[in-house]
Parts: structure tokens; sequence; C-alpha cells
């Protein structure tokens, strides 16, 4: 059994030596719309997603943060570039600092739950 992120995902898929009995986010993958999800699946809820971030050293300024911040997001929102991770397989988000901050927070109830609910530590 393996678990792996989409990019990697299709070119494993492609040699055919495999086969992929779902994938973990809630939405199916749309390079391999034809993979039902986990929770399609059955294991209701089920998610798990890979993601990239952009991150400064500690004390940066927050106005240098919000103009890079925006500068991303408006790079993201380029059709040259949302097509190119488009067939990557990797869907862009672009979302605010905070946002983020959010979103790891939420992550972190997430798993940390996950481990201790298993038996399993968590340093």
């Amino acid at each position: 059994m393996l678990f792996e992120a989409g990019p990697a995902a299709l070119r494993i898929l492609k040699t055919g030596k495999v086969q992929i009995l779902g994938v973990s986010t809630l939405e199916r993958f749309p390079l391999m719309s034809e993979v039902p999800t986990i929770h399609e699946s059955g294991v209701q809820g089920h998610e798990a997603s890979t993601w990239s971030r952009i991150c400064t050293t500690g004390g940066a300024p927050e106005s240098a943060i919000e103009r890079l911040s925006a500068l991303i997001v408006q790079s993201l929102k380029d059709p040259a570039m949302q097509e190119r991770f488009a067939g990557l397989g990797a869907p862009t988000v672009g979302n605010t600092p905070r946002q983020f901050g959010d979103f790891i927070r939420e992550e972190q109830t997430k798993w940390v739950g996950l481990v201790r609910a298993m038996g399993a530590g968590v340093r």
C-alpha cells in the first residue's frame, strides 16, 4: 500500500503496474476523475491533502508580508499559471496569511486528535 501526492501518483498510474484505489481529498482529482475519493469508498469524512506555502522569517514587517502575499495571489490568478499548475494536478488557492494560519491550526487540531485517538504520542 502506498499513499502518494497527486503529481507523483499520476506518474505511477501511467506505468500500469499499480491500481489506485482512491484519492484522499474530498473532491475527485481532476486528472484522475475515474478514481473515487476514499470518502466515496466508505471512509466517511476522510480527507488528507498535500499543500505548499511560502513563508518569511519571524519578525518580517507586516507590510512586506501583505505585499508579498498580494503579488503571489495575483500571480496565481494568471491563466497561464493556473494552466501550468492544473497540468501538474496541483490546484491553486492563494489565500491570505491569516486564512493560511487558520488552515494550519485546523490541520494541527485534526491530526493531533487522530494521533492521540490512536494512542500514539505527539511531540
